[in-house]
Protein backbone atom coordinates (compact mmCIF):
# COMPACT_ATOMS: atom_id res chain seq x y z
CA UNK A 1 0.00 0.00 0.00
CA UNK A 2 2.29 2.28 0.95
CA UNK A 3 4.39 2.02 -2.65
CA UNK A 4 1.38 3.15 -4.25
CA UNK A 5 0.83 6.28 -1.98
CA UNK A 6 4.45 7.43 -2.39
CA UNK A 7 3.17 6.57 -6.41
CA UNK A 8 0.54 9.07 -5.84
CA UNK A 9 3.01 11.43 -4.49
CA UNK A 10 5.00 11.60 -6.88
CA UNK A 11 2.50 11.81 -9.87
CA UNK A 12 1.82 15.09 -7.45
CA UNK A 13 4.89 16.53 -7.92
CA UNK A 14 5.12 16.38 -11.84
CA UNK A 15 1.63 17.62 -12.33
CA UNK A 16 2.71 20.78 -11.82
CA UNK A 17 5.78 20.60 -13.65
CA UNK A 18 3.75 19.19 -16.83
CA UNK A 19 1.47 22.73 -16.74
CA UNK A 20 5.08 24.44 -17.19
CA UNK A 21 6.65 22.69 -19.68
CA UNK A 22 3.71 22.11 -22.20
CA UNK A 23 3.35 25.93 -21.83
CA UNK A 24 6.76 26.30 -22.74
CA UNK A 25 6.84 23.58 -25.88
CA UNK A 26 3.50 25.64 -26.73
CA UNK A 27 5.08 29.08 -26.67
CA UNK A 28 7.93 28.12 -28.88
CA UNK A 29 5.60 26.53 -30.94
CA UNK A 30 3.50 29.27 -31.56
CA UNK A 31 -0.07 28.42 -29.69
CA UNK A 32 -1.19 26.73 -26.77
CA UNK A 33 -2.57 23.51 -28.33
CA UNK A 34 0.82 22.70 -30.07
CA UNK A 35 2.24 22.27 -26.32
CA UNK A 36 -0.82 20.08 -25.76
CA UNK A 37 -0.40 18.08 -28.85
CA UNK A 38 3.21 17.70 -28.13
CA UNK A 39 2.61 16.18 -24.27
CA UNK A 40 0.68 13.41 -26.25
CA UNK A 41 3.00 13.01 -29.05
CA UNK A 42 6.11 12.25 -26.49
CA UNK A 43 3.77 10.14 -23.79
CA UNK A 44 2.00 8.01 -26.54
CA UNK A 45 5.30 7.20 -27.54
CA UNK A 46 6.52 6.71 -24.07
CA UNK A 47 3.81 4.28 -23.52
CA UNK A 48 4.47 2.29 -26.68
CA UNK A 49 7.77 1.82 -26.40
CA UNK A 50 7.10 0.75 -22.56
CA UNK A 51 4.09 -1.26 -23.65
CA UNK A 52 6.00 -3.16 -26.18
CA UNK A 53 8.97 -3.71 -24.01
CA UNK A 54 6.96 -4.82 -20.74
CA UNK A 55 4.08 -6.58 -22.52
CA UNK A 56 5.68 -7.76 -25.97
CA UNK A 57 2.54 -7.47 -27.76
CA UNK A 58 -0.24 -5.46 -29.22
CA UNK A 59 -3.20 -5.49 -26.97
CA UNK A 60 -6.69 -6.93 -27.90
CA UNK A 61 -8.36 -3.68 -28.93
CA UNK A 62 -11.01 -5.62 -30.34
CA UNK A 63 -11.99 -6.85 -26.96
CA UNK A 64 -12.50 -3.63 -25.34
CA UNK A 65 -14.61 -2.35 -28.52
CA UNK A 66 -17.16 -5.53 -28.05
CA UNK A 67 -20.30 -5.27 -26.32
CA UNK A 68 -20.55 -4.83 -22.96
CA UNK A 69 -18.07 -1.83 -22.76
CA UNK A 70 -19.64 1.08 -20.68
CA UNK A 71 -19.66 4.49 -23.05
CA UNK A 72 -18.01 6.53 -20.34
CA UNK A 73 -15.00 4.19 -20.67
CA UNK A 74 -13.67 5.70 -23.61
CA UNK A 75 -13.88 9.00 -22.25
CA UNK A 76 -10.24 9.41 -20.93
CA UNK A 77 -8.48 10.38 -23.78
CA UNK A 78 -10.88 12.87 -23.87
CA UNK A 79 -10.44 14.13 -20.60
CA UNK A 80 -6.84 13.75 -20.37
CA UNK A 81 -6.59 16.17 -23.54
CA UNK A 82 -8.61 18.71 -22.01
CA UNK A 83 -6.67 18.45 -18.46
CA UNK A 84 -3.39 19.06 -20.61
CA UNK A 85 -4.99 21.68 -22.76
CA UNK A 86 -6.42 23.64 -19.53
CA UNK A 87 -3.08 23.35 -17.64
CA UNK A 88 -0.98 24.62 -20.68
CA UNK A 89 -3.27 27.79 -20.61
CA UNK A 90 -4.25 28.13 -17.30
CA UNK A 91 -0.86 27.61 -15.50
CA UNK A 92 1.08 30.50 -17.09
CA UNK A 93 -1.60 32.86 -16.31
CA UNK A 94 -2.50 31.97 -12.75
CA UNK A 95 0.49 30.46 -11.64
CA UNK A 96 1.81 26.78 -10.65
CA UNK A 97 0.24 27.02 -7.03
CA UNK A 98 -2.65 28.77 -7.81
CA UNK A 99 -3.85 26.04 -10.72
CA UNK A 100 -3.03 23.26 -8.63
CA UNK A 101 -4.97 24.59 -5.74
CA UNK A 102 -7.99 24.81 -8.41
CA UNK A 103 -7.57 22.04 -9.92
CA UNK A 104 -7.28 20.36 -6.30
CA UNK A 105 -10.82 21.81 -5.09
CA UNK A 106 -12.10 20.61 -8.60
CA UNK A 107 -10.66 17.01 -7.90
CA UNK A 108 -12.23 16.71 -4.23
CA UNK A 109 -15.79 18.06 -5.41
CA UNK A 110 -15.48 15.40 -8.19
CA UNK A 111 -14.12 12.47 -5.95
CA UNK A 112 -16.90 12.79 -3.68
CA UNK A 113 -19.71 13.17 -5.90
CA UNK A 114 -18.09 9.55 -7.83
CA UNK A 115 -17.84 8.08 -4.78
CA UNK A 116 -21.12 9.31 -3.18
CA UNK A 117 -23.13 7.64 -6.60
CA UNK A 118 -20.96 4.79 -7.99
CA UNK A 119 -19.96 6.50 -11.09
CA UNK A 120 -17.76 5.37 -13.66
CA UNK A 121 -17.24 2.31 -12.25
CA UNK A 122 -16.10 3.12 -8.53
CA UNK A 123 -18.14 1.35 -5.68
CA UNK A 124 -20.42 3.77 -3.84
CA UNK A 125 -19.26 5.17 -0.70
CA UNK A 126 -21.10 7.02 2.16
CA UNK A 127 -21.07 10.65 2.35
CA UNK A 128 -19.96 11.40 5.64
CA UNK A 129 -20.13 14.16 8.04
CA UNK A 130 -16.09 14.02 8.01
CA UNK A 131 -15.62 13.43 4.22
CA UNK A 132 -18.24 16.86 3.79
CA UNK A 133 -16.08 18.84 6.37
CA UNK A 134 -12.69 17.86 4.86
CA UNK A 135 -13.44 19.02 1.11
CA UNK A 136 -14.96 22.13 2.84
CA UNK A 137 -11.70 23.17 4.61
CA UNK A 138 -9.72 22.25 1.25
CA UNK A 139 -12.00 24.69 -0.75
CA UNK A 140 -11.62 27.39 1.74
CA UNK A 141 -8.01 27.04 2.14
CA UNK A 142 -7.86 26.96 -2.04
CA UNK A 143 -9.62 30.34 -1.09
CA UNK A 144 -7.42 32.05 1.30
CA UNK A 145 -3.90 30.75 -0.34
CA UNK A 146 -5.77 32.28 -4.34
CA UNK A 147 -6.58 35.72 -2.62
CA UNK A 148 -3.03 36.17 -1.16
CA UNK A 149 -1.15 38.85 -2.61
Amino acid sequence: MMLYVMLAVVAGLMIPMQGGANAEIGRRLGHPIHGAVMNFVVGATVLVIAALAVVREVPPIGRAMGGGTPWWAWIGGLLGASFVFIAVVATPKIGALNYMLCMLAGQLVAAILIDRFGLVGFPMRELTTQRVIGVLVVIVGVGLVASAK
